[in-house]
């Protein structure tokens, strides 16, 4: 069962990323900022104001935070007092999507000037770059498989291997809106037309229909994230948000 736990309020504008941990929720918005909140107070934190636009992603590790914004430029704080250790400077568009590795020392950011960049956390340099044609909206970092998938707006989907910076192989994702990787075992995309169809993650085959989650029930996908990506502790739940203010979970085995 799940229930509106809580209202976190302060941001001026409209909040475009969080993420949470038992005990703080981060949240990133238009109004530049992000939030750093007590879950079990509501009160926040700390503001972080660092950023000279809006915030559109987040992701958090043990001891680090990263954050991705219109200003082209991604920041990496401290976990332990939520401090800038460092700003990414190589994207010339918005930093749409970012990806955490700290134990593998790496971070993904996807922008909208149509790159991907791995970066090296420990000299905070890039390590390579991938090119995506068009704006980048959503991309994944396999660290078993070294691969990173990438989807730009115009539903081209880009698998390269990091290990020899080549392209293994484009697929066309007509209509595809986002996607995102549900489990170990399987890939979900969200199409223009409300839908969402999974494919296996492991051998990825377009040819192939997609098993359907959804069709019709809200009108474009704008956002889908795994919310039980375990399947050994039952079945994988989808998190999708749609354009008419829909919200849905789907459980699918």
């Amino acid at each position: 069962e799940l229930t509106d736990e809580k209202a976190y309020t302060g941001h001026t504008n409209s909040v475009w990323c969080a993420i949470a941990t038992p005990e703080i929720l981060v949240s990133g918005g238009a109004d530049a900022t992000l939030r750093i909140w007590d879950r079990a107070t509501t009160n926040t934190i700390k503001v972080l104001d660092d950023h000279l636009d809006s915030v559109f992603c987040v992701d958090l590790s043990p001891s680090l935070m990263a954050s991705g914004s219109w200003d082209c430029t991604c920041i990496l704080w401290s976990v332990k007092d939520f401090k800038v250790k460092t700003r990414l400077e190589g994207h010339t568009d918005a930093v749409w999507r970012l990806q955490l590795e700290e134990e593998q020392g790496r971070l993904l950011t996807a922008s909208w000037d149509g790159w991907c960049c791995l970066w090296d956390l420990n000299t905070v340099r890039i390590l390579e770059r991938y090119q995506g044609d068009v704006s980048i909206l959503g991309a994944h970092l396999n660290n078993e498989t070294n691969e990173i998938w990438a989807l730009n707006r115009e539903g081209v989907l880009f698998m390269w291997d990091t290990r020899q910076s080549s392209i293994v192989s484009t697929h066309a994702m007509q209509g595809c809106t986002r996607f995102c990787i549900a489990d170990e075992y399987k890939s979900a995309f969200g199409h223009s037309d409300g839908s969402i169809k999974v494919y296996d993650a492991r051998k990825f085959d377009t040819s192939k229909e997609g098993l359907v989650l959804a069709s019709g029930l809200g009108d474009h996908v704008i956002s889908l994230a795994p919310y039980n990506p375990n399947p050994k502790h039952g079945p994988s739940t989808l998190a999708a948000g749609y354009y008419d203010g829909t919200v849905a979970l789907w459980s699918f085995c």
